[in-house]
Protein backbone atom coordinates (compact mmCIF):
# COMPACT_ATOMS: atom_id res chain seq x y z
CA UNK A 1 0.00 0.00 0.00
CA UNK A 2 2.84 2.34 0.91
CA UNK A 3 4.68 1.60 -2.38
CA UNK A 4 1.52 2.26 -4.39
CA UNK A 5 1.03 5.58 -2.61
CA UNK A 6 4.64 6.60 -3.21
CA UNK A 7 4.32 5.62 -6.89
CA UNK A 8 1.18 7.76 -7.25
CA UNK A 9 2.92 10.73 -5.51
CA UNK A 10 6.00 10.40 -7.70
CA UNK A 11 3.81 10.18 -10.83
CA UNK A 12 1.89 13.33 -9.84
CA UNK A 13 5.13 15.22 -9.20
CA UNK A 14 6.48 14.10 -12.58
CA UNK A 15 3.31 15.30 -14.30
CA UNK A 16 3.64 18.72 -12.63
CA UNK A 17 7.38 19.16 -13.14
CA UNK A 18 7.65 17.81 -16.70
CA UNK A 19 4.22 19.14 -17.78
CA UNK A 20 3.17 15.74 -19.08
CA UNK A 21 -0.40 14.67 -19.85
CA UNK A 22 -2.15 12.82 -17.04
CA UNK A 23 -2.41 9.58 -19.02
CA UNK A 24 1.25 9.25 -20.01
CA UNK A 25 2.87 5.83 -20.14
CA UNK A 26 6.30 5.14 -18.66
CA UNK A 27 8.47 2.59 -20.41
CA UNK A 28 11.70 0.92 -19.49
CA UNK A 29 14.83 2.49 -20.94
CA UNK A 30 16.55 0.62 -23.77
CA UNK A 31 19.22 -1.85 -22.81
CA UNK A 32 22.72 -0.35 -22.94
CA UNK A 33 24.81 -1.23 -25.98
CA UNK A 34 27.86 -3.31 -25.17
CA UNK A 35 30.56 -3.43 -27.82
CA UNK A 36 31.77 -6.91 -28.75
CA UNK A 37 34.77 -8.28 -26.91
CA UNK A 38 35.74 -9.89 -23.66
CA UNK A 39 36.12 -8.08 -20.37
CA UNK A 40 39.88 -7.54 -20.72
CA UNK A 41 39.54 -5.95 -24.18
CA UNK A 42 36.74 -3.68 -22.96
CA UNK A 43 38.79 -2.64 -19.92
CA UNK A 44 41.75 -1.83 -22.15
CA UNK A 45 39.54 0.20 -24.50
CA UNK A 46 38.06 2.11 -21.57
CA UNK A 47 41.53 2.91 -20.21
CA UNK A 48 42.63 4.19 -23.63
CA UNK A 49 39.65 6.54 -23.86
CA UNK A 50 39.89 8.01 -20.38
CA UNK A 51 40.97 11.66 -20.65
CA UNK A 52 42.55 11.72 -17.18
CA UNK A 53 44.85 8.82 -18.07
CA UNK A 54 45.77 10.46 -21.39
CA UNK A 55 46.63 13.70 -19.58
CA UNK A 56 48.65 11.77 -17.03
CA UNK A 57 50.73 10.07 -19.72
CA UNK A 58 51.37 13.47 -21.35
CA UNK A 59 52.50 14.90 -18.00
CA UNK A 60 54.79 11.90 -17.53
CA UNK A 61 56.38 12.44 -20.96
CA UNK A 62 56.90 16.14 -20.18
CA UNK A 63 58.57 15.24 -16.88
CA UNK A 64 60.94 12.80 -18.60
CA UNK A 65 61.83 15.43 -21.21
CA UNK A 66 62.48 17.87 -18.37
CA UNK A 67 65.05 15.46 -16.92
CA UNK A 68 66.69 15.13 -20.32
CA UNK A 69 66.90 18.91 -20.76
CA UNK A 70 68.31 19.33 -17.25
CA UNK A 71 71.05 16.81 -18.04
CA UNK A 72 71.87 18.82 -21.14
CA UNK A 73 72.85 21.74 -18.92
CA UNK A 74 75.99 19.86 -17.91
CA UNK A 75 77.18 19.55 -21.52
CA UNK A 76 79.32 22.16 -23.25
CA UNK A 77 77.71 24.44 -25.81
CA UNK A 78 79.14 25.16 -29.24
CA UNK A 79 78.16 28.26 -31.19
CA UNK A 80 79.15 29.57 -34.60
CA UNK A 81 78.88 33.20 -35.62
CA UNK A 82 79.71 34.55 -39.04
CA UNK A 83 80.01 38.08 -40.41
CA UNK A 84 80.31 39.15 -44.01
CA UNK A 85 80.57 42.79 -44.93
CA UNK A 86 81.22 44.42 -48.28
CA UNK A 87 82.09 48.02 -48.84
CA UNK A 88 81.50 49.61 -52.22
CA UNK A 89 82.14 53.31 -51.76
CA UNK A 90 81.66 56.01 -54.33
CA UNK A 91 83.75 58.16 -54.65
CA UNK A 92 86.65 55.83 -53.89
CA UNK A 93 88.52 56.50 -50.67
CA UNK A 94 92.22 55.59 -50.63
CA UNK A 95 92.20 54.90 -46.90
CA UNK A 96 89.72 52.00 -47.13
CA UNK A 97 91.57 49.39 -49.11
CA UNK A 98 89.59 46.45 -47.71
CA UNK A 99 86.48 45.97 -49.81
CA UNK A 100 85.28 42.71 -48.31
CA UNK A 101 85.52 41.48 -44.76
CA UNK A 102 84.69 37.89 -43.81
CA UNK A 103 84.90 36.57 -40.29
CA UNK A 104 83.76 33.47 -38.47
CA UNK A 105 83.84 32.82 -34.74
CA UNK A 106 83.51 29.39 -33.18
CA UNK A 107 82.90 29.42 -29.43
CA UNK A 108 82.97 26.44 -27.06
CA UNK A 109 81.53 27.11 -23.60
CA UNK A 110 82.11 24.59 -20.83
CA UNK A 111 80.27 25.15 -17.53
CA UNK A 112 82.82 24.49 -14.79
CA UNK A 113 81.17 25.92 -11.69
CA UNK A 114 77.76 27.54 -11.42
CA UNK A 115 77.14 27.29 -7.71
CA UNK A 116 75.19 24.03 -7.89
CA UNK A 117 72.39 25.52 -9.97
CA UNK A 118 72.48 22.83 -12.66
CA UNK A 119 72.53 20.05 -10.09
CA UNK A 120 69.56 21.61 -8.28
CA UNK A 121 67.63 21.85 -11.58
CA UNK A 122 68.34 18.18 -12.30
CA UNK A 123 67.21 17.11 -8.82
CA UNK A 124 64.05 19.20 -9.12
CA UNK A 125 63.25 17.65 -12.53
CA UNK A 126 63.72 14.15 -11.10
CA UNK A 127 61.51 15.01 -8.13
CA UNK A 128 58.73 16.26 -10.41
CA UNK A 129 59.04 13.10 -12.53
CA UNK A 130 58.64 10.96 -9.40
CA UNK A 131 55.56 12.97 -8.40
CA UNK A 132 54.07 12.53 -11.86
Amino acid sequence: VRATAELKTARDQLILLAKLPADFEASDPPAPFLPPGDEQALTQLANQRRPDLAASSIREAVAMNSIRFSRGGFLPTLSLEGIYSRQDQDPKNPFFFVKRDQRATLTLTLPLFEGGRRLAELREARSKARQT
